[in-house]
């Protein structure tokens, strides 16, 4: 007798197996939602949204493919060097000055260089560490300014598609930018400027695929870039044709014109996500296996791995056609609101709009592959957007190559009337074909002009993300101790003017550097 409840449990434990290999075996059969998923599909593709991976060609001819592993080889196994050169490219002094880099004795680093961690970098520290890459550099440079730039990508991987080219594109960036420095400090402008070219249409020519990720990485490229030249500006004696040159490349590129394509291949890859998902889990046998090892592995879990095969076996019959379905109408309403986004001419019309400002994401009702991968694709961009919108991040490179622009037309101007132009209206028609406008608030770029003794310099400024006239100053820094989150982007600096700033005084960088 005392073995009946034994037997009775085991009979009991047996009969759940039975009946849940039973209901696994056996096929949902298809459900409406099914069908309403195909057809809400069918109708995006009719009016010519993209749904599929396929729809997406992300290929490289043969050509940009040989300038692709130029690039890669340029930065191969060079972490050392692209480490040593990570220099800050605009110290602020003061409300609207900063250091001009390469007139000072020493470098300042943005992190402590091994081995001492030391904040520091010497001019022949520096030069050893790009010269023992010199000839991969120069051959990088040559491939760049001999044409457009690509990378070949796996469209149809998806999210899981390899993205290595970044790296090298950041790393490749900050050595030219890096070696631009030298090149000044050395006095050598031929090299400077070759140098500066190539970092420019590293940002300019680089055909960038639809991801976000890849966007943020030419934002971030473009505002080294942007620091970069201001340097080099500072020099005061480069050739107008070279000014124009530079000027071209920067009117050639817009930074809103392929956003809605992001959103385009989001929908793709959730989609494929969710696929996926199911083509792995939905076959019977699959099923039964993963059932009978829960069971087999944890018999007192047996009802809940039950309920958890029920809970499945209703993702795959409805509700995995119910996710997809909300899924493709979610973005192509991200879609719409992208494109109506990029047409508005300004930043304080686009913040206007639903899902600038404050990002709208897709969420699920169900516990799902394509969720997940969706929050973890989320949580990877946190760092990258330094706590403000994708679109934001858009809108700021746009100001600052506005901002390119206007600086390198007024450098051309002072060229050829060897003087500084008394406001911006007077670069048009020569310089430029209209009034240049400041793109967060749709006026005329801010512009003042300064006298250091016998020189005179110019501040050219925009308003920022928050639309207000702050009077050109550089953002206030935190407290002492939170510098590491600016660099981590965890925290933004408080205000949001974009300066192209006056120089500092030689004294005022002293004192700085030796602070």
């Amino acid at each position: 007798m005392k073995t009946r409840p034994a037997y009775l449990f085991c009979l009991l434990f047996l009969a759940l197996v039975v009946i849940g290999g039973l209901y696994v075996l056996i096929q949902p059969q298809p459900d409406p939602g099914r069908k309403l998923f195909a057809k809400t599909r069918q109708i995006l593709r009719q009016k010519r949204f993209k749904t599929d991976l396929s729809e997406f060609d992300l290929s490289s001819p043969p050509q940009m493919m040989e300038r692709e592993a130029i690039l890669k080889a340029a930065v191969s196994g060079n972490t050392g060097s692209a480490f040593a050169a990570r220099q800050d490219f605009m110290e602020p002094i003061g409300i609207h000055s900063a250091i001009v880099v390469w007139r000072q004795d020493i470098l300042k680093t943005r992190n402590g260089n091994w081995p001492n961690e030391r904040d520091e970098l010497t001019w022949d520290d520096l030069r050893k560490t790009l010269v023992a890459n010199q000839p991969q550099l120069d051959a990088a440079c040559a491939a760049i300014l001999s044409g457009p730039i690509s990378f070949n990508l796996d469209a149809s991987r998806g999210y899981a598609m390899p993205l290595p080219h970044l790296e090298v594109l950041k790393n490749l960036t900050q050595e030219l930018s890096s070696r631009l420095l030298l090149m000044l400090h050395d006095g050598d402008e031929g090299a400077a400027f070759t140098n500066l070219m190539a970092a420019t249409r590293l940002v300019t020519t680089w055909k960038v695929e639809p991801l976000e990720i890849s966007h943020l990485v030419l934002f971030a490229d473009e505002n080294m870039v942007f620091n970069a030249t201001w340097q080099a500006l500072q020099t005061k004696s480069w050739p107008d044709d070279q000014l124009a040159r530079l000027q071209e490349q920067w009117e050639s590129v817009n930074f809103l014109t392929n956003l809605p394509e992001i959103v385009a291949f989001q929908r793709a890859c959730h989609i494929a996500a969710q696929n996926q998902n199911t083509n792995e889990t939905a076959h019977p046998s699959i099923m039964l296996r993963d059932f009978l090892h829960d069971s087999w592995s944890d018999p007192l879990n047996l009802w809940h791995t039950f309920q958890y095969q029920l809970r499945h076996r209703a993702y795959l019959r409805w509700g995995q056609y119910e996710d997809g379905k909300e899924a493709l109408l979610f973005y192509r309403n991200r879609e719409i609101e992208m494109r109506k986004a990029v047409l508005a001419g300004t930043w304080l019309q686009m913040r206007q709009l639903p899902g600038v400002a404050k990002e709208i994401t897709f969420k699920s009702k169900y516990s799902s592959r394509a969720q997940t991968i969706e929050n973890v694709r989320r949580l990877t961009l946190i760092i990258q957007k330094r706590g403000i919108s994708f679109l934001a991040c858009a809108a700021e490179a746009e100001a600052e190559r506005r901002i390119l622009i206007t600086a390198l037309a007024l450098e051309r101007y002072l060229g050829k009337h060897g003087c500084h132009a008394n406001s911006l209206a007077a670069l048009v028609p020569e310089f430029l074909t209209a009034m240049p406008l400041d793109f967060m608030d749709g006026q005329p770029l801010r512009y003042r002009l300064y006298s250091d003794g016998s020189n005179r310099h110019f501040l050219l400024y925009s308003v920022g993300l928050n639309c207000i006239e702050d009077g050109g100053k550089f953002p206030t820094r935190p407290k002492n101790g939170e510098d590491w989150q600016i660099q981590l982007g965890i925290v933004r600096m408080f205000g949001s003017d974009i300066l192209w700033p006056l120089p500092a005084s030689a004294p005022e960088a002293v004192t700085v550097l030796q602070k």
